[in-house]
């Protein structure tokens, strides 16, 4: 796992409160959104089962990997799609 974002950092800290079931996931999607990021586009692949995991913006995919995906419950073609369809790093 990377992360090279405040938004990446508090994703995971809200995956993880979701895990705990302690009452913090939402104070955690609170901060994650209040740090600027780039919109997935509509046509993104499985656009909308990302954003129910949390990842709305190309930051919140920045550092991510297939293993991190797999634990999200992606189908490994979904995530082969998610992949191609993110920018190559400069």
């Amino acid at each position: 796992m990377s992360i090279r974002s405040p938004r990446r950092y508090c994703l995971h800290k809200r995956q993880a409160a979701k895990a705990r079931e302690d009452g913090l996931e939402n104070g955690w999607r609170a901060k994650q959104e209040a740090y600027p990021g780039s919109p997935l586009p509509a046509d993104f692949p499985s656009r909308a089962r990302l954003a129910e995991l949390g990842y709305t913006t190309f930051e919140d995919l920045e550092g991510a990997t297939r293993g991190e995906l797999r634990s999200c419950n992606l189908h490994p073609s979904e995530i082969d799609d998610i992949f191609e369809a993110l920018p190559s790093p400069e």
